[in-house]
């Protein structure tokens, strides 16, 4: 049983190699690509990004489908792997009930088609009109089909991206400011998050080389005058600080994870 098809225009690289291999516990890895059937340099690079304990296989599309249909496969879990959506669609249609879900994460950002001819749904997925119907089509397949990075993120359905992205109408800065900044804000808000409780540990941790500041203060007013309750205040004051950062920017992420 194929458990999941990813479509990521990089085949095969650490996220999937160390990520989304244990998330799903597979056991083989199929590349579901022509391409890379034909290049003897592509399937030496996807053999040796392949991690440790899985069986990598290469075919084309129709050989994809034809291992899918083998009974042998449904006690497997097999994750394959595509880097366009006209691939997908033709695999799941060739191999009916034999996958679990399709997840459209990373396409058309590296090809070299025209960008002005695409539809950006996200900041990861670009699409031609070709692909955007390929897309259309596979949401109506009766699989789940969605768009997940990392296994921490939200699923969300393909059919909502493709909606959205085409209500909108896609002018230039409507794809920077409607897709590509509203999708980044939660990944905009961790990355904040991170550095600025950093800052905090380190402008304390400053102190203790005389850079000033709540370190500073602590020692100066609380270590060296033997006064333990303003080195109290001063790491209460520090946790405060730091909770403030990490609440207010989960609530923000909450928010703007959809």
């Amino acid at each position: 049983m194929i458990v999941q098809v990813r479509v990521d225009d990089r085949l095969i690289h650490g996220q999937v190699a160390l990520v989304w291999t244990k998330e799903l516990n597979t056991t083989r890895i199929i590349v579901a690509n022509k391409h890379a059937v034909e290049s003897d340099a592509l399937r030496m690079t996807l053999s040796m990004g392949t991690p440790a304990g899985q069986k990598l296989l290469v075919k084309d599309v129709p050989d994809a489908c034809r291992i899918a249909n083998d009974s042998r496969a449904d006690s497997m879990r097999i994750f394959a792997l595509t880097n366009c959506v006209r691939d997908v669609l033709e695999l799941v249609k060739g191999a009916p009930g034999k996958i679990e879900g399709v997840n459209v994460a990373n396409v058309g950002r590296f090809d070299k088609s025209d960008p002005d001819s695409k539809v950006a749904l996200n900041s990861t997925i670009m699409l031609t009109p070709d692909e955007l119907e390929a897309a259309k089509e596979l949401c109506e397949q009766g699989i789940p089909v969605f768009h997940q990075l990392i296994p921490s993120n939200p699923k969300t359905p393909l059919k909502s991206l493709i909606e959205a992205a085409e209500s909108m109408g896609n002018s230039p800065w409507e794809i920077i400011f409607r897709v590509y900044l509203k999708e980044s804000v939660p990944g905009i808000v961790r990355a904040m998050q991170i550095t600025f409780i950093s800052l905090v540990g380190l402008t304390a941790m400053a102190g203790a080389v005389g850079g000033g500041g709540l370190g500073d203060f602590a020692i100066r007013y609380g270590h060296s005058r033997g006064q333990t309750d303003v080195t109290y205040v001063t790491v209460i004051i520090i946790l405060i600080m730091v909770s403030l950062i990490q609440s207010t920017g989960s609530y923000v992420i909450k928010k703007t994870t959809h």
